[in-house]
């Protein structure tokens, strides 16, 4: 998607392949898109049977505000745009969810976290393989849920609210992780 916006509108939208909000380039390759994807209604839900890639330059604060993005395979953030609405363009507020549902290893990676910038609001871990879920950036998150298989944390998470995991999940940490208001 190199640019306008999708809007989701109660409705489901699956994406076979991988969803780029990227702009091609002229050498087979992408950079910065001028593309917004806006989820406000708790029925809204996209689903990504592969790779998930936010490039964006616009400031999505109030675009991800409720409904689930659900990512079978890895999750990337970037700032490409080098200005402060890219940082800004995964910062997730209210109800929306993202859901990692892979069944092998899933890597998620985001450029920019900060207590105001990109982020998840609610995540939520059903990938059950042995490889599981590999966070190789810091990153914030306000509620985690995790049901079953491997999570590993490769670089600093920031816990500011709610942490459920049940009996089934094996957590690896090669980094900190900083628990707050729990």
């Amino acid at each position: 998607q190199s640019g306008g916006t999708l809007s989701v509108n109660k409705g489901t939208l699956v994406v076979q392949e991988d969803y780029l909000i990227q702009t091609p380039n002229d050498f087979g390759g992408y950079t910065v898109s001028t593309g917004t994807l806006q989820m406000s209604n708790s029925a809204d839900r996209v689903v990504v049977q592969q790779n998930f890639v936010m490039d964006s330059n616009q400031d999505h604060s109030a675009l991800l505000a409720a409904g689930t993005l659900e990512v079978k395979e890895n999750f990337t953030q970037k700032t490409s745009g080098n200005d402060q609405a890219s940082q800004n363009n995964f910062n997730t507020s209210g109800t929306h969810t993202v859901i990692l549902s892979g069944s092998g290893r899933q890597n998620v990676s985001l450029a920019s976290t900060s207590a105001n910038g990109s982020g998840f609001g609610q995540l939520t871990i059903t990938n059950n393989s042995a490889q599981g879920v590999a966070f190789t950036t810091s990153y914030t998150v306000e509620k985690l849920n995790v049901s079953g298989g491997t999570l590993v944390i490769d670089d600093k998470l920031n816990l500011t609210g709610t942490l459920s995991m049940d009996a089934n999940t094996n957590l690896i940490l090669q980094s900190d992780v900083t628990l707050k208001n729990l």
